[in-house]
């Protein structure tokens, strides 16, 4: 079956739709990004979430934190960093296993190194607080 996808008023709403898509950085958006090479012939590069929320402030024009976690895939040690952190505030990590029993949990400064040697190889989230509220959730690998 031929399909003729050429730009036009009926169809222009599916192609900016489409475009959305495959500038996302989630992995699914491949799928996304395909599509729109097959039909159209468009080549777009993901936007990586760091770069996305650096351009973005906040509801009060403030700038807002941003965590880094490496290597990922891990084996001995993880690296968090905080880029714009505030003074006067305190930031946490837990390491929650997939069925979100604490793993590993400390106290972070701008550059953490945490140990992760004796954690058993699987998926893991690691949930940063600010505060001592939840601000950002990310997902480690831990391989042996």
């Amino acid at each position: 079956m031929n399909v003729d996808f050429t730009l036009n008023r009926k169809n222009y709403f599916y192609s900016d739709l489409l475009h959305t898509v495959a500038a996302n950085p989630d992995p699914y958006a491949a799928y996304g990004r395909a599509l729109l090479y097959k039909l159209m012939g468009e080549k777009i590069e993901p936007l990586l979430p760091e770069i996305a929320q650096r351009s973005r402030n906040n509801d009060n024009g403030v700038v807002k934190e941003i965590y880094t976690i490496t290597p990922n895939p891990s084996s001995d040690f993880i690296k968090i960093s905080i880029e714009n952190a505030f003074e006067n505030d305190s930031y946490d990590y837990e390491i929650l296993d997939m069925t979100g029993n604490k793993v590993n949990a400390g106290s972070l400064s701008t550059q953490s190194s945490i140990d992760v040697s004796k954690v058993p190889s699987g998926i893991y989230f690691v949930q940063i607080m600010k505060n001592h509220i939840p601000d950002t959730i990310q997902k480690i690998v831990i391989l042996k």
